[in-house]
């Protein structure tokens, strides 16, 4: 792993629709470690969107957080999270 560059990966969440098992597509805050300080924070992941990006501060230490998520076709998702200047 190089500095300043994490990734997490949450298993699906799942939904019972008609007898089949199917991914929910909803909202979802996901736990990770923030680049900077390294403390533990929650970003909100929308399921709805297989990648997104963009910048969220830190809620610990204030600085901007690189983030991108992706959500794979059995509705896990990846998170990375890095410090802005990588």
């Amino acid at each position: 792993m190089c500095a300043g560059y994490q990734i997490y990966f949450h298993p699906p969440t799942l939904a019972r629709i008609s007898g089949n098992i199917q991914p929910m597509n909803l909202l979802e805050e996901i736990a990770i470690n923030c680049p900077y300080c390294g403390e533990s924070i929650t970003v909100l992941v929308d399921g709805s969107l297989e990648q997104q990006q963009y910048i969220e501060d830190c809620q610990v230490c204030c600085k901007p957080m690189d983030v991108q998520v992706f959500i794979s076709a059995d509705g896990s998702c990846r998170v990375e999270a890095r410090n802005e200047n990588d």
